[in-house]
């Protein structure tokens, strides 16, 4: 499920969702999707999708997230341990 989001405190937006759901809300700068991606209690996981390597890396070492995958998500086996940076 596609869910295109307008605004960031809506609740499949600030919730943990269960299930195979992305949450797609637009941005302007690199600043604020890092801003916006931050403001989060959880960082567990984050995914940075981009043809820049260069700007996957710059993002990747801002974001507050236990693991960062680049152009995948969640492709590391389940017996992998990582922990989070929040809650």
């Amino acid at each position: 499920v596609i869910v295109v989001a307008r605004d960031d405190g809506a609740a499949i937006v600030r919730e943990e969702v269960f299930g195979p759901v992305l949450c797609v809300l637009p941005f302007s700068s690199e600043d604020e999707a890092v801003r916006r991606a931050n403001d989060t209690r959880y960082g567990l996981a984050a995914g940075v999708f981009t043809r820049d390597l260069a700007r996957a890396h710059r993002l990747a070492s801002r974001l507050e997230a236990g693991i960062v995958w680049v152009n995948d998500y969640n492709s590391a086996p389940a017996t992998v341990a990582f922990g989070g940076t929040k809650e």
